[in-house]
């Protein structure tokens, strides 16, 4: 038998790795020429914003609670503090101090709901202290 030279097999780069070549399948293949139709993409339309007055409904609750908003000792602090600086002692009584209390929480109340009504004329949320500020100037002159 003769000695024949058989052709050389190709040698790997390394011996532990091999390439691979991405196998497609005949699904992806037929994926990829099918011609797809651009899609024209619209803004949202934007919905009209609501004016919501979640302040209105917080005084309005509040209004209607039967607890203080300040709490006591804190009135009685400021209370005595007031007291303190002029020249009379005085004392209060337990109802009075009630009522006291009440009056003050009502003020800050109504104070506070014509200020944020000043908040909404000038197209703002949030109140701030140049809306109170302005509610007390107005006041002042009796304008209001």
């Amino acid at each position: 038998m003769a000695r024949t030279v058989r052709p050389s097999r190709p040698k790997l780069q390394s011996p532990t790795k091999r390439t691979r070549q991405p196998v497609i399948s005949k699904v992806a293949r037929k994926k990829s020429l099918s011609i797809k139709t651009p899609t024209v993409k619209q803004l949202p339309i934007k919905k009209p914003t609501k004016l919501r007055y979640h302040v209105e409904k917080e005084i309005k609750y509040y209004r209607q609670s039967i607890t203080h908003l300040v709490p006591k000792a804190c009135f009685i602090r400021m209370l005595k503090g007031m007291v303190l600086k002029m020249d009379t002692p005085m004392r209060f009584t337990k109802d009075a101090l009630d009522m006291l209390q009440d009056a003050y929480e009502s003020y800050i109340v109504a104070n506070m709901e014509t200020s944020y009504l000043a908040t909404v004329h000038a197209k703002r949320v949030t109140l701030k202290p140049i809306d109170i500020n302005l509610i007390r100037k107005i006041k002042d002159r009796q304008l209001f």
